[in-house]
């Protein structure tokens, strides 16, 4: 009886595999139009997630960088609203885009570094 009862107890804990994959995930993955209407009505508050969502994705193709014999980029390169204003501005020059394309895009356009400092300086 005991064997049973630990055998439900571990079937219940192990997690079931999602029917999906998601090697991506989060508000950075929502399309450039769902973007700008959500900027038009929340302003810097949604501007302010996506943002951070973009700083981290860009943070970890810096981290990968090295590991596929690439350079890093410079994210301090230009400012942060620089930054967002860029992604703003592809985003309503591509409204059938992605947010992330955006971001691709500002990532792809800085300059690349040689060494990787996790001091953020």
């Amino acid at each position: 009886m005991w064997r049973l009862a630990f055998t439900l107890v571990l079937l219940h804990a192990m997690p079931a595999r999602a029917a999906t994959d998601y090697p991506l995930m989060g508000i950075g993955l929502g399309s450039c139009s769902v973007f700008a209407s959500q900027h038009r009505q929340w302003g810097v508050t949604i501007e302010t997630s996506y943002f951070a969502w973009a700083q981290g994705f860009m943070s970890g193709l810096n981290l990968a960088a090295p590991h596929a014999g690439r350079e890093a980029r410079n994210l301090k390169a230009i400012t942060t609203e620089e930054q967002e204003a860029r992604l703003r501005s592809y985003c309503d020059q591509h409204p059938g885009a992605d947010y992330i394309d955006a971001v691709i895009d500002l990532y792809g356009s800085l300059p690349r570094i040689s060494k990787i400092t996790r001091s953020g300086k």
